[in-house]
């Protein structure tokens, strides 16, 4: 009987896992660009903000996939470019951050000085307008919640020429010549009141508030006149006082408004980086409607604080459901790489089994 004895050897590693086609290989590969192009232009726009960032590694393992493909070894191109794509989304969802970040700080400064303008221009009677001024932040801010950052880079751009035009204008405050007060009997009262004016301006000028003392310098003019009647200039600075104390009264519960928004923006701004900062291989944290919405307290602090602190609790809640979607994503990859570890394994296994039957048979011959 003739023995016929077949040379036979194990598949290697390589050859067991070949299963990934050409065209699955190049789908992946072109998904990779895509998103590596978005992140291009992203980083483009970032570095006309004075903003950079490197991503060298995801163009070095799109090569090694590019280059895996072309050598026909589609299994190894699929996986290079899954990972360049898993790393090129994690770093733009880092620029997209990072300029929102940037573009808002400076819509917010921007309307800050709006306001400003409008203050200047209502005090010494300019003949100017702020609609476009006004019309360009609006538009920025659309363009940057669209995430239509040219754009939005472009609106504030020409804001900042408008404003620098008011900001250049030259004006000047009245000398206002205070009256001789050497022989005024009541010199002392006149100046402690008009000293206290002087604190509650600087005290306003601080919290960007705006306060009326007309009532208050009329009273004390009429008061330092040496030609009003002793007793109409002590009525006169009794009144004085209850006006300039109702001044302070107002002030003051306006800036412990003021105070605790501000405490109030600076949690929520602490929770918006933890948030941006948290990622896993699976999902990167989406900051964008809690910094549009701590933008918003921002503006409103001087105006409405009390709205402001209502937004800065929105802004935080919002930055910590992103936070906790984030981390329950990042919760499940454990499960995911355990099911596919399981689906290689009876993969491979079920290659084997395979193998070894044919071999069987084989021999049988």
């Amino acid at each position: 009987m003739r023995v016929v004895v077949y040379n036979y050897a194990p598949p290697n590693e390589s050859e067991k896992f070949q299963f990934v086609s050409s065209g699955e290989a190049n789908g992946e590969i072109d998904r990779a660009d895509n998103i590596l192009s978005e992140l291009e232009s992203l980083v483009s726009i970032a570095s006309s903000l004075g903003l950079s960032g490197d991503y060298s590694s995801v163009q070095a393992t799109l090569s090694t996939a590019k280059a895996s493909y072309a050598a026909g070894n589609y299994s190894m191109a699929k996986s290079a470019a899954t990972s360049a794509y898993s790393d090129a989304f994690q770093k733009k969802s880092q620029f997209v951050n990072l300029l929102n970040s940037k573009l808002l700080t400076m819509l917010s400064e921007d309307r800050s000085r709006l306001e400003a303008a409008r203050v200047k221009i209502e005090k010494f009677d300019l003949n100017i307008s702020l609609n476009l001024t006004s019309e360009y932040l609006a538009n920025a801010s659309k363009h940057i919640a669209d995430s239509d950052y040219r754009n939005a880079i472009g609106a504030l751009g020409k804001a900042d020429m408008r404003l620098k035009l008011i900001e250049a204008v030259n004006v000047s405050e009245p000398t206002i010549v205070p009256p001789d007060l050497s022989n005024f009997p009541f010199a002392s009262d006149v100046k402690e009141l008009s000293d206290k004016k002087a604190e509650l301006i600087a005290k306003a000028s601080e919290y960007k508030q705006e306060i009326n003392t007309a009532d208050f310098d009329q009273l004390i003019t009429l008061a330092a006149n040496p030609s009003t009647p002793a007793s109409q200039a002590i009525a006169a600075l009794a009144d004085a006082r209850v006006r300039i104390l109702t001044i302070e009264k107002d002030l003051n519960a306006k800036i412990v408004k003021i105070d605790s928004a501000k405490e109030k923006i600076a949690d929520s701004q602490k929770a918006i980086d933890e948030t941006t900062a948290t990622r896993n291989l699976l999902a990167s944290a989406d900051a964008k409607a809690a910094l549009l919405t701590l933008d918003q307290a921002k503006s409103s602090l001087y105006d409405d604080p009390v709205r402001s602190a209502e937004l800065a609790d929105q802004a935080k809640a919002l930055a910590a459901a992103e936070k906790k979607r984030v981390n329950e994503v990042g919760a499940t990859i454990p499960l995911f790489i355990g099911g596919f570890a399981a689906i290689i394994v009876i993969a491979a296994a079920g290659v084997y089994i395979y193998l070894r039957q044919k071999s069987k048979r084989r021999r049988g011959l």
